[in-house]
């Protein structure tokens, strides 16, 4: 734990660089995930899975290492629930075993498709490992079979793409996003699916603490802080009260009164949680039908630069927000007025609370 106060000598600018997993929220119900969110298995017919990163530039590379014959991969749009199987759609595509070869919009690619590839005819075997490469800036999909290239398996896919697998009953199948040392990396490839995550930023922060790797700040006196990354595209993230009841948490830039609630003066907008009012200028800017009033519970933000808004959401959906914002903001949170409070914040280093579907997941770097 890390106290921010008069006697701090040196502050620091945190980050996580944090690796994939399969998202416990985004996924089809008869899907089960295990050994630390890599590992899948299936109760039902092909539903999916997603990973909790969406690839919308540059290039990632993953590995599956193939625990039953039942099972299909690759990278789709949808996320679930709206989609059941990886390739039923036209903007995703996958390689299936028992099914035998690349799908893309229902259908096989076959003989006679113009992105027909025969090295995706053989099937491949439990034991084996098969590479992924997601090139977003090319739109391409390309598969290994322990460590050897089958070729370009699909081109044209367009948006977000997220690493996404399909099982049949009973299949099962464990990924490495790059956590651990590849079985086959590929040289011009980056070896896993991984962001830079932002954290609060003691160096922008009022007296108070810092614990869980610089996601919980908690203070006894108002005091706010700074998320470490600038929100530069429409991004999405969560606050939840770790301790006390009394939180604010929204938007603002780098002046800042880091002695003030959020949205007690120009420089910031901020949604106090206790009693749903939002404040910009050190006035009541409204009220939300709800907010956070106990520990424990989660409240989703996302804010679009481009149109200057901040929406808050709960498990119900939208709950209303801000219109108006300009400049560049930051992530921003308060703890501390009636004795000792704390909020954590989840910038997508791990799968969110609430269905996010539609929004941008997290806030981070550039991979």
């Amino acid at each position: 734990m890390l106290l921010i106060g008069q006697q701090s000598a040196t502050r620091i600018r945190p980050s996580v660089r944090t690796y994939a997993q399969w998202d416990p929220v985004h996924k089809g119900g008869g899907i089960t995930i295990t050994n630390g969110g890599l590992g899948v298995s299936a109760s039902v017919w092909y539903q999916r899975a997603i990973a909790h990163m969406g690839i919308s530039s540059g290039r990632v590379f993953w590995e599956m290492h193939i625990l039953s014959s039942k099972i299909g991969f690759g990278s789709g749009s949808i996320i679930p629930p709206a989609g059941s199987w990886v390739g039923g759609e036209a903007n995703a595509a996958a390689w299936y075993c028992d099914y035998v070869g690349v799908w893309n919009s229902s259908s096989r690619i076959s003989v006679g498709h113009p992105q027909y590839n025969a090295l995706y005819t053989p099937k491949y075997q439990v034991g084996d490992v098969i590479g992924v490469g997601l090139d977003m800036d090319a739109g391409t999909l390309e598969f290994w079979l322990n460590g050897a290239s089958r070729g370009i398996a699909y081109t044209g896919l367009t948006g977000t793409q997220y690493p996404a697998v399909s099982l049949d009953v009973g299949g099962t199948g464990l990924a490495n996003f790059g956590a651990t040392p590849l079985a086959y990396p590929q040289p011009g490839w980056p070896a896993g699916v991984s962001r830079t995550y932002a954290t609060w930023n003691p160096a922008k922060a009022g007296t108070g603490t810092f614990s869980d790797g610089y996601l919980t700040y908690s203070n006894s006196i108002p005091g706010s802080t700074l998320a470490n990354i600038p929100i530069t595209v429409r991004s999405y993230w969560e606050v939840k009260i770790s301790s006390g009841t009394y939180s604010n948490a929204g938007v603002a830039n780098s002046s800042l009164n880091l002695t003030q609630y959020t949205g007690y003066d120009l420089n910031s907008w901020g949604l106090r949680f206790v009693d749903h009012i939002k404040w910009h200028n050190n006035s009541n800017a409204g009220t939300l039908p709800r907010a956070p009033t106990a520990a424990g519970t989660w409240i989703g933000l996302e804010y679009d630069p481009a149109a200057g808004t901040l929406n808050y959401y709960d498990v119900g959906g939208l709950l209303g927000g801000f219109t108006g914002i300009t400049g560049t903001v930051y992530p921003a949170v308060t703890a501390g007025f009636y004795g000792l409070s704390g909020s954590t914040a989840n910038f997508g280093a791990t799968p969110f609370a609430y269905n996010h579907s539609g929004r941008p997941a997290g806030v981070f770097t550039t991979p």
